[in-house]
Order: C-alpha cells, then structure tokens, then sequence
C-alpha cells in the first residue's frame, strides 16, 4: 500500500451527513480494523438514506395532520408538494444558488417569507421577475 497523502480543504459549511462521511473514512490504526470498517461503515449512504426516509415520512405526517382540518382530503397532496419544494430549495441552498447562502433556508423567518419565494418567485418563468432577483438569487 503506497501512496501520496493529501489535504483536504474545506471551505463550505459541512453537512451533519458531511461530517459523518469524512468521520468514517478515518484511519482505525492497523490493516485489519480498516478493512472491517470499509466493508461494514465506510461511506454510510444506506444508513443516511434510510435516516432521510424516515425523517421525511415522519414529517410529511406531521404536516398531513397540521393541515387536514383545513384542505380535507387535499392535505396529503399538499404535504407532497410542500416537501417537493422544501427539497427543492435544499438543492438550490447545497449548490450555493440562494446568494452564496449555504444556510439559506435556516434564514426564513416565517411561513410568509417561504410562500413568497415559493409563490412569488420560483413559479415564475423568468426569476427576475420575482423576488428571487432582489434577494434569494446569486
């Protein structure tokens, strides 16, 4: 086993799922322990994602339940699209396209704010239109 050593820079903000990755790639001090821990947790994807289903399953009924009173039978419906938009903008945020902001949508401050940019801005055809241009975009 040879190799060059490298540095890696981290400029950006980590992720919790960031932090657990770069966590596990760490050196365990002899072959044997590094072997196991690549075939068993190395790179944990399965466990990240089961973790997101989870969290996602549970909140889209949190938000089933916090809305049915009022849109009936719409409720699931509009859980599935709140939370298509909500991953939406994590994607947008990841990327850096919310002004550079990778803490963008811890930043919305209310309910109000968050239909504006989704109704204001992001459904339109041309951004620059909407509110995305004054204060979300790049």
């Amino acid at each position: 086993m040879g190799g060059e050593a490298r540095a890696l820079h981290i400029e950006d903000e980590l992720y919790r799922t960031d932090i657990e990755v770069i966590e596990s790639l760490r050196y365990r001090g002899d072959h044997e322990s590094l072997k196991k821990a690549y075939d068993s947790e190395m790179l944990p994807y399965d466990k990240v994602k089961e973790e997101f289903f989870q969290g996602y399953r549970s909140l889209y009924g949190r938000i089933v339940d916090a809305v049915e009173s009022v849109l009936g039978d719409n409720a699931a419906a509009y859980a599935q699209l709140f939370l298509g938009r909500l991953m939406f903008l994590y994607f947008l945020q990841r990327k850096g396209w919310l002004k550079g902001d990778r803490s963008f949508i811890n930043k919305i401050k209310d309910y109000l704010e968050l239909n504006r940019l989704f109704y204001d801005s992001l459904n339109r055809k041309n951004c620059e239109e909407g509110i995305l241009s004054e204060r979300f975009l790049v």
